[in-house]
């Protein structure tokens, strides 16, 4: 079967498809296969196309330097090759060459392992035959300019010598001839020796050529310059011209005899040469796919559509040079639904969406990687018939209408399951009433064949019928009615409104006049189509409430995903310290044993005396107290180490805005810091030093790079150098209080304190915004003090302010390393989770 009618592919667009992807060819034999593709209906053929066009797509997007260049068609030189005794000029071999050259290129390229990825490509690059000894006998002939060789044959050569010491001597005489002319005063202007009709000859002045002897070949357009060929050359010339013949004879033999050895390999150059005809069809269809964003799609054998986000390749072309974007069109025919009735307003994309089906099933059936989303899963259709536009024809005395129905004759004689029909405002070009029911009926008996197809039409009969039948299903363009504009949108499974007396209104026909349609087309009618405008309206609002929660579940899922991550690795983390804590308390163990052994060991030893045994239990008990005071210092240490972490941080910002307001005492900033770094120079362990920022003293226990370890009562600091000053002894047993009643001792027993009694909980329910944030202060500033990894702050839902401002006030503390709400389960949004650094 063939597609109807013959002009289907001017009617669908095909033809500025086919024009633009020719533009695209490199040469004229590449275009000749862009306009004799053929439709396939076999759908492994399509396939492996659309792998091959595929492949060819991905070799140009990766700039893999394809070698594929310009190379003339040769057809008619291989004909005459076939031919015995047939004259093949200079010209032909040199494309001949030309030819081959690029056909080498190509095949190379197949053949780097590289590029084996590209299987089919490949595969018809090893199908073509290649014979080295073609390739010698041409290049041994013609050299890379295109000429034939001195040396391709001793006759040649012997005669290309004589024709230049020939040249040679002519050019030395009229150099000389020439000279003698401009000494004697015979050439007035500055002219140079020129050839004329193939001969050296030079210019004289016409009143005095007679005193040179040779023959004038030109004047001058004034006539004041003759252009005399000098006796002395005469022969010289003429036997020029004998050996150029002599050459010209010489050449066509030597051709002739390439010919003659190359003539056997005349059937396997034609398919090298389709081979590479080919690849230039396949490179003009990949460029095309990447202009219109095409991909492959899956080719199913069943006679089936399912296009997603599928765009018009010439719409696509055109909105984008005006920076506008395609609505793409979703569309799918299956077994139960294999006819889409689209309805919808005028002007609101169904014929677009109906000859972008079309469109896209040719492109496919002719090779044509197409403009969709990955989901698009296309089937094979034997044959495609369109009903589209005016086909009134004046030589057959047929109307409009008349020219419609000659089409649905055709169609109910031929149309079977393995045919798609395109038919846009089905019924129409007659009286409503009747061209309703006739096309209710064909269309019945369209679906009985049960072939596939697309179909627009405002009637209300045929949306009915759709609703009613199997194999029938009806399809709307979406339209606004806030706005009143289309939306380009088709939602299948729903019955479009034609919004006509809407548009009307829009428009401004009077009201009354819409009163009085209203009436004359009945209620049952106007009913008909509000109820279609309500569900069209009902499904958009659903549609985009769907959509919101496609979105909200693929956040929830994001937040189980990272909850079962942070579980996840909460596990691991406690597995690896109760692992540490083990070893740890194994060592300590192994440690008290061996001390307890030796106890034994001393009192039996001692054999039992009382005294001694006293005194080893007390070195017993120092010993455990050691290990227990080690522990607590530890703990002492992790605190302390937080809270200069802030005071060094609060430190920095002061320091900081100081510098920024003082930026004119700088040099003597510079000055005393210099003055003063030599005297931190001079600290050692046992120095006993002051912390300029807290005026505490200490006594250097260990010295670290620029860091040093202090003894600060009975708390150790890690301090930098540069924040230490030296004292005297004096100095620092006058300042130093006693142990017991250390200022950091205090706060370390504050700090010991606070941290048995903190809670990781706050309330702000039923708070003001200020008096919450007064709170949350001093629960923050308690959480870093005490050292408080996690915290959980509820504040309820309500309005949400309270949360904005618990939030916000987050962002601005540092220590604070992450925040999220709480699980769903456990209070969801009502409360904040944070994550302290």
């Amino acid at each position: 079967m063939v597609n109807y009618p013959k002009n289907i592919e001017e009617k669908l667009g095909f033809n500025q498809v086919i024009s633009s992807v020719k533009k695209k060819c490199l040469t004229d034999s590449g275009k000749e296969r862009i306009e004799n593709l053929s439709f396939l209906t076999d759908y492994q053929k399509i396939d492996i196309e659309l792998s091959v066009v595929d492949e060819m797509r991905e070799i140009l997007v990766l700039d893999y330097n394809f070698p594929l260049s310009y190379f003339d068609n040769l057809d008619s030189v291989f004909q005459k090759l076939k031919i015995e005794d047939a004259q093949v000029d200079l010209i032909e071999i040199v494309a001949l060459k030309k030819f081959i050259d690029v056909l080498r290129s190509v095949v190379r390229f197949f053949e780097d392992e590289k590029n084996q990825k590209f299987k089919e490509l490949s595969r018809l690059s090893g199908e073509t035959v290649i014979h080295s000894y073609v390739n010698d006998q041409i290049n041994r002939v013609i050299n890379n300019k295109g000429e034939v060789k001195d040396n391709a044959s001793p006759i040649l050569l012997n005669i290309r010598r004589s024709i230049r010491q020939k040249r040679n001597e002519v050019s030395r005489q009229i150099n000389s001839i020439y000279a003698k002319i401009k000494q004697a005063g015979w050439l007035d202007a500055d002219i140079s020796v020129t050839i004329v009709n193939g001969r050296l000859v030079v210019p004289i002045d016409s009143n005095h050529k007679r005193k040179i002897t040779g023959m004038v070949h030109d004047v001058s357009a004034t006539g004041k310059t003759s252009y005399v060929e000098p006796s002395e050359v005469l022969n010289l010339n003429n036997e020029i011209v004998e050996l150029e013949y002599q050459e010209k004879q010489e050449i066509e033999k030597i051709i002739f005899e390439l010919c003659e050895n190359i003539r056997p390999y005349i059937e396997d150059l034609e398919q090298a040469f389709d081979f590479l005809s080919m690849i230039d069809m396949y490179r003009a269809k990949a460029k095309y796919a990447i202009e219109v964003q095409a991909i492959k799609v899956a080719v199913s054998s069943k006679a089936q559509i399912s296009l997603s986000n599928a765009r018009h390749p010439i719409l696509y072309l055109t909105l984008k040079k005006e920076e506008k974007d395609v609505v793409p069109l979703n569309i799918q025919l299956k077994e139960k639904e294999r006819i889409a009735l689209i309805s919808g307003p005028n002007a609101g994309g169904k014929s677009v969406a109906l000859k972008t089906v079309g469109l896209l099933q040719l492109m496919l059936q002719y090779g044509f990687l197409l403009p969709v989303g990955g989901a698009t899963e296309m089937g094979v259709f034997n044959q495609i018939f369109i009903d589209m536009g005016d086909e009134q024809s004046l030589d057959n005395d047929l109307s409009t209408y008349s020219s419609h129905l000659m089409n649905m004759k055709h169609f109910l004689r031929n149309c079977d399951v393995d045919t798609l029909i395109l038919i846009d405002e089905f019924g129409t070009g007659t009286e409503p009433a009747l061209g309703g029911a006739i096309a209710e009926s064909v269309l019945e008996e369209l679906n009985r064949t049960e072939t596939f197809g697309v179909i627009t039409t405002h009637y209300s009969n045929l949306k009915h019928l759709a609703a009613s039948k199997d194999g029938l299903v009806n399809a709307a363009m979406m339209f606004d009615n806030q706005k009143m504009q289309p939306l380009f949108q088709l939602e299948l499974s729903q019955a479009g409104s034609s919004f006509a007396f809407e548009i009307a209104r829009k428009i401004g026909i009077p009201e009354e006049i819409l009163k009085k349609a209203s009436g004359k087309v009945g209620h049952q009618q106007v009913d008909f189509d509000k109820h279609l405008r309500e569900v069209l309206r009902d499904k958009k609002y659903w549609n985009e409430k769907r959509y919101k929660i496609r979105q909200e579940e693929k956040q929830l899922d994001d937040l189980i995903e990272e909850l079962t991550k942070n579980t996840s690795d909460i596990k691991a983390l406690r597995k690896e310290t109760v692992s540490e804590a083990k070893k740890e308390a194994k060592a300590i163990l192994d440690t008290v044993n061996k001390r307890v052994e030796k106890t034994i060991r001393d009192i039996r030893k001692t054999q039992a005396d009382k005294e001694k045994t006293k005194q080893i239990r007390q070195e017993f008990e120092d010993f455990k107290q050691d290990i227990l005071s080690q522990k607590k210092k530890e703990e002492e240490d992790k605190i302390f180490r937080k809270i200069e972490q802030i005071r060094r941080k609060q430190e920095q910002k002061k320091q900081q805005q100081i510098h920024k307001e003082n930026t004119a005492e700088s040099k003597t900033l510079f000055t005393k810091s210099k003055s003063q770094e030599k005297i931190v120079t001079s600290i050692e362990i046992g120095s006993k030093v002051k912390i300029k920022a807290t005026q505490t003293y200490g006594e250097v226990l260990e010295i670290k790079g620029k860091k040093t370890l202090l003894a600060v009562g009975d708390m150790r600091m890690n301090v930098a150098l540069n924040k230490l000053d030296l004292v005297s002894k004096k100095e620092f047993k006058n300042k130093t209080p006693q142990r017991k009643t250390s200022s950091n001792t205090v706060l370390f027993t504050n700090a010991m304190e606070k941290k048995m009694n903190f809670r990781a909980h706050l309330d702000l329910r039923g708070k003001r915004v200020d008096e919450a944030l007064s709170l949350l202060t001093h629960f923050i500033d308690d959480a870093i003090t005490t050292n408080t990894s996690e915290l959980k702050i509820l504040h309820g839902t309500g309005t949400g302010a309270l949360k904005i401002a618990v939030r916000e006030y987050l962002q601005t503390i540092d220590l604070v390393k992450s925040y999220k709400d709480e699980l769903l389960e456990m209070g969801g949004a009502g409360i904040t989770v944070v994550k302290m650094g």
